[in-house]
């Protein structure tokens, strides 16, 4: 069995490679398409029964601002939503 990590097809991938090519940061106003992350993630437990809900998010690599794939501000500063610290950063 093969585990992929995303799915290129998916209605909400496409709608981030939407937000990708046409939006701009709500905080900096830079350009997704120069400045931006995907994030990925999926419920485990589903996954144990075969399912695989994923879920996409765009971040600005510029001022860290995290959108979802509607393009709602999730948070203001993705580095912790993704796990980083002050000593990850120095």
């Amino acid at each position: 069995m093969t585990l992929h990590l995303f799915n290129p097809n998916s209605k909400e991938y496409k709608k981030i490679e939407q937000i990708y090519q046409n939006n701009t940061c709500m905080i900096c106003n830079l350009p997704m398409k120069m400045h931006s992350l995907y994030f990925f993630s999926f419920d485990k437990e589903k996954v144990k029964d075969g399912e695989m809900h994923e879920t996409y998010h765009i971040g600005c690599n510029n001022c860290f601002s995290l959108y979802d794939s509607d393009f709602v501000l999730v948070q203001i500063d993705m580095r912790h939503f993704i796990g980083y610290t002050i000593r990850n950063l120095a």
